[in-house]
């Protein structure tokens, strides 16, 4: 999933030079988008990992407000 001025665009596969990659079961994902899990919650409780730019990362806060 690529998020850019705005818009969010999901392409099937890896991206070959992410700027920051968070890994979660799909059901926190749902959570998320449902605003049913709060972002933090999960990361702080390790059901969100996150690897590379962790500032970039935070920002899944603006993307999925709770």
């Amino acid at each position: 999933m690529s998020v850019k001025d705005g818009t969010c665009e999901l392409n099937e596969g890896k991206h070959h030079a992410p700027n920051v990659a968070q890994t979660m079961k799909t059901e926190v994902f749902l959570g998320m988008v449902n605003g049913e899990i709060n972002p933090m919650g999960a990361f702080m409780s390790g059901k969100l990992k996150v690897k590379g730019n962790l500032m970039l990362a935070q920002k899944i806060m603006d993307i999925w407000p709770t």
